[in-house]
């Protein structure tokens, strides 16, 4: 049995969240941008970007570049299962992991402090 509530005047629709899920790998030259968090069920390859207004994460291997907070919100956080990105943008902070960096075969976090 199915009850149907009429709408009042003065409901609202007020969504719930403004995360993304993508569930594929992002291939070089792909972009995605979003205003709310990123979640990314996948890889994200070297020369793929992804921009969000929130925090990114990617349950595989990031290698292309990330902004996190790309308005200027510097408590948005990057956590990826390997992290070895091109570039890492935090609102206004840019990072390059070094040169001679070994990758780590653990899940790491970046993060402003």
């Amino acid at each position: 049995m199915t009850l149907a509530i009429p709408p009042s005047r003065s409901s609202k629709v007020t969504p719930v969240s403004k995360d993304l899920i993508v569930r594929k790998t992002l291939r070089s030259g792909q972009k995605i941008s979003h205003e709310g968090s990123v979640i990314i069920v996948g890889d994200v390859h070297e020369s793929a970007e992804v921009i969000a207004e929130k925090d990114v994460f990617v349950l595989g291997r990031l290698e292309g570049t990330v902004h996190a907070g790309c308005m200027g919100d510097l408590t948005s956080i990057v956590v990826a299962f390997r992290l070895n990105p091109r570039q890492v943008r935090i609102g206004d902070k840019i990072s390059r992991p070094p040169s001679d960096s070994l990758p780590n075969d653990l899940p790491e976090m970046a993060y402003v402090e």
